[in-house]
């Protein structure tokens, strides 16, 4: 019996279920459709249950991974909690979010009273509008030097206006996104350096507001030069933060200028990047940022290099023995595979052509899976005759 072809024609029956009345709704409305009903835990370990073919990608290659290895991937079924890093749940779906207490509040509180104005003013809310990391870190910044025997009422305030100004940089980004081609948005001024009579703890976290400004704003070169140079210094109190931080300027304005650069061009300047990584990676005091570094790098490679990248993943994943989930692999081909036409790859990589011959299903104009069917039933002949070609895939054993 075809184990694809079952699928197809379970596919079928569901496509076709709003049509066996004429009022109410779809079967398929009261099931999983895009994820399985089963926990990622035991689906990713070769408990299946029913394939839909508008599964997502990262699913349906967790099935197709399972099926060819059969009983062992429940023993060797990858990284754990791997296909909840694949699918994003583990990163809560891309929602901006921190684990721990949210300190915003008190932070919208603090920018009212330096600025004179009413907590709920809308105007507050600037000094949190970065990412919730950046403003978890200013949160617990401002806790670390209010506990200093140096802090005093000046200088905190000083620090929450720079911090205001920060804010402003994270927002004006934001609205030049949706802003109109001819649209002018307000001017906005940089955090300045202290004088030097400041202590130096106090000027040097002035200047990592300042290198932050600068990131948030796009101005990259400057963002880049800057956190070089706390990275360079010792003993400055971000130290250890500024030669990640510089490498992640500089993945920004090479990915900024993606449309505009040759390939063969990215690809020199991926090996930069790379290198700069390495030398992180090399640093024991760096340790604590050797996995973010690492992360990052993938991350520069899919969007910098998305067509050397995405051939890579498709090789690597072409073997189901391998471990799909570790370094996030499965992941990263996801998200290349939405901007790639798959019809090419079909006949380059098997596990590929069984995931669009489910989806095909989904694509069905007319509801029917006839053709990926007929498709699925061609495979696993051309296996049962040709030992160069894996049938488990297409059929049940």
């Amino acid at each position: 019996m075809k184990y694809l072809l079952a699928c197809a024609a379970l596919a079928a029956v569901a496509a076709n279920a709003f049509a066996s009345g004429d009022y109410g709704p779809s079967y398929t409305m009261f099931k999983a459709y895009t994820k399985p009903d089963i926990p990622n835990m035991r689906f990713q370990a070769g408990e299946l249950g029913v394939l839909q073919p508008g599964m997502r990608r990262v699913y349906l290659y967790t099935a197709w991974r399972a099926i060819m290895l059969g009983a062992p991937v429940a023993q060797k079924p990858g990284t754990a909690k791997g296909l909840d890093r694949a699918d994003g749940s583990a990163f809560g779906y891309g929602w901006d979010h921190v684990d721990g207490e949210d300190t915003s509040a008190d932070l919208i509180g603090r920018a009212a009273r330096v600025l004179n104005i009413k907590a709920d003013d809308p105007a507050a809310r600037l000094i949190v509008a970065c990412p919730a990391a950046a403003n978890a870190h200013a949160a617990a910044t401002l806790r670390q030097l209010e506990a200093r025997p140096d802090a005093n009422r000046a200088r905190v305030d000083a620090w929450l206006r720079a911090q205001y100004q920060v804010g402003e940089s994270c927002q004006r980004a934001e609205d030049a996104r949706y802003a109109y081609r001819a649209e002018k948005l307000p001017g906005i001024v940089a955090p300045q350096p202290l004088p030097a009579t400041e202590p130096a703890y106090w000027r040097q976290l002035r200047d990592y507001q300042r290198a932050a400004w600068q990131f948030h704003g796009a101005h990259y070169a400057e963002s880049t030069a800057l956190f070089d140079q706390i990275g360079a210094t010792a003993g400055h109190p971000m130290q250890g933060l500024g030669a990640y931080l510089a490498l992640r300027s500089e993945v920004r304005r090479a990915v900024a200028a993606v449309p505009q650069t040759p390939r063969d061009a990215r690809e020199r300047q991926a090996q930069v990047l790379d290198k700069r990584g390495a030398a992180i990676l090399a640093d024991a005091s760096l340790q604590t940022m050797h996995e973010p570094a690492r992360a990052l790098l993938r991350s520069m490679r899919v969007r910098l290099t998305p067509e050397s990248r995405l051939d890579e993943l498709n090789r690597y994943l072409d073997d189901p023995a391998h471990d799909p989930y570790a370094l996030d692999r499965l992941g990263d081909w996801s998200v290349l595979m939405d901007d790639a036409k798959p019809e090419p790859l079909r006949g380059q990589h098997a596990f590929i052509d069984w995931i669009a011959t489910l989806q095909d299903c989904a694509g069905s104009r007319d509801g029917s899976c006839a053709v990926p069917a007929r498709h699925a039933l061609e495979r696993w002949q051309q296996g049962r005759s040709s030992a160069g070609i894996p049938t488990r895939g297409w059929s049940l054993r």
